[in-house]
């Protein structure tokens, strides 16, 4: 929640209008004026096909309180709401989100890195919801647009969980600029989003920016690469660093005691730095989340909830939705692994599919996007990857997957051993093949970027 003065000081705005009464308060921003649900600000963006201007009065139609309006433009005709008139309407959002963190003094946990972010983000969420009123980041509103948005909802809460996002460098920095975050969690480093970085070395020091803002920083002791890249960054500030690993060589670490794939279930043990364990149960697939388990139970830890609390908390996590999920289709197992897809995630759920397939393992992979001069090298790696963990068939989705099935023929030629591969243009295609081939006991994988909508396949 927020004021007309929270606006005019963040922002220097004019003021078109007058309000209904003294103490409007608005309940957030949006950008939508669809979605507008009375008492809010609507942010008219201006995007490639549309103005967000255009569309005012819809949002006043539906309720909005008021509306940033950049200096050129004019109002609809017949306005009789509150306008803020600004120089930047993005740039206005910015502010007032900044100043509304500035405003409130609780603890704010920034989540970055390669891959993870969003179920660690939901694991930690879960996790303060024991103790506190929390705010976590919704959706995909995890960049310089739907990071601030978030944000104009701080109020009444006790504690915020936002996932960082980045693409390009210094958007970490951008959004701790605005956020200002007092504990940061780097997950991993990979070769996500290389068009846009250039090389994976601007990718770490990206999502290093977060250590010039946090005091408390918590990373995978176990990512070698990006260990070194926080022993070496020079940062002004004091800034304590936890580490957490699976490989007892953390601050935290973690072991595997079980592991029932076919219930989603997972024990693990916990050990704590000053020698105090925890047993955990976690309803979700893959080995990996342990790691994602490891951050949210230090964040718990770092601010008061008891471990037994944490674990409890953890135990009742069911897993986000498209990412890692378990179904049965006509006897077979198969892996809905569809959010999203960069090289690091890619192999991991490939090696995941080998720990849990139990008989004919299935690998039906889409094209990894956004790698630039790096596509074809990221993609005959994973072709190498599928072959050397075991995968019985191999289908390869997309222009760019082609690359993964030569690499995968290829060795498979080499090494004599009977595999099958299989090619496919789209998801659509990729339906027909796998329907055709799929047997009762298959462990079956599905797996790739957004744009190839792979969830098609089982339709």
């Amino acid at each position: 929640m927020f004021t007309i003065t929270d606006i005019l000081k963040s922002t220097g705005a004019s003021v078109i209008g007058k309000p209904a009464k003294d103490d409007v308060v608005f309940t957030k921003a949006s950008i939508d004026s669809r979605a507008i649900a009375g008492c809010e600000l609507f942010v008219p963006l201006r995007g490639k096909h549309k103005d967000g201007h255009d569309y005012i009065g819809i949002a006043m139609e539906n309720g909005a309180l008021g509306t940033f309006v950049e200096r050129n433009v004019q109002l609809p005709a017949g306005f009789k709401s509150l306008g803020f008139v600004v120089d930047d309407n993005l740039r206005a959002l910015q502010l007032l989100a900044s100043h509304l963190r500035h405003m409130s003094k609780i603890p704010v946990i920034g989540i970055t890195g390669t891959n993870g972010k969003t179920t660690s983000k939901e694991m930690t969420a879960a996790v303060l919801s024991k103790k506190y009123k929390v705010l976590k980041t919704e959706g995909n509103y995890n960049n310089h647009i739907g990071m601030p948005l978030m944000l104009t909802c701080l109020a009444a809460h006790d504690v915020s969980v936002l996932e960082m996002g980045a693409s390009l460098k210094r958007d970490i920095a951008t959004l701790c600029d605005i956020a200002t975050p007092t504990i940061g969690v780097i997950t991993n480093i990979g070769a996500g989003h290389l068009e846009g970085f250039g090389s994976i070395y601007d990718v770490r020091n990206t999502k290093l920016e977060i250590m010039d803002y946090v005091d408390t920083l918590i990373v995978n002791g176990d990512d070698a690469f990006l260990m070194e890249g926080v022993n070496n960054k020079k940062v002004e500030r004091n800034v304590q660093v936890i580490t957490y690993s699976m490989k007892d060589k953390g601050d935290f670490n973690a072991k595997l005691l079980e592991s029932f794939e076919a219930e989603n279930h997972m024990r693990a043990i916990i050990s704590v730095s000053d020698g105090e364990t925890q047993e955990i149960e976690l309803n979700v697939l893959g080995t990996f989340n342990v790691y994602n388990a490891l951050s949210a139970f230090i964040i718990g830890y770092t601010l008061g909830i008891s471990i037994g609390d944490v674990a409890e908390a953890l135990s009742t996590f069911r897993g986000v939705g498209m990412r890692m999920e378990l179904t049965n289709y006509n006897g077979a197992t198969v892996i809905k692994d569809l959010y999203n897809a960069n090289p690091m995630s890619m192999m991991a759920a490939v090696r995941e599919l080998n720990r849990v397939g139990r008989a004919r393992k299935i690998a039906i992979l889409g094209d990894m996007l956004e790698l630039g001069d790096f596509s074809k090298e990221e993609h005959s790696k994973l072709g190498f990857l599928a072959y050397e963990t075991g995968v019985d068939v191999f289908v390869a989705v997309g222009d760019l997957m082609e690359n993964a099935a030569i690499e995968f023929s290829k060795v498979t030629a080499l090494r004599g051993n009977r595999r099958d591969v299989f090619r496919a243009a789209n998801a659509v295609e990729a339906s027909i093949i796998f329907k055709d081939i799929v047997k009762k006991g298959d462990t079956v994988l599905i797996k790739g970027s957004r744009g190839l909508k792979m969830e098609r396949i089982l339709e």
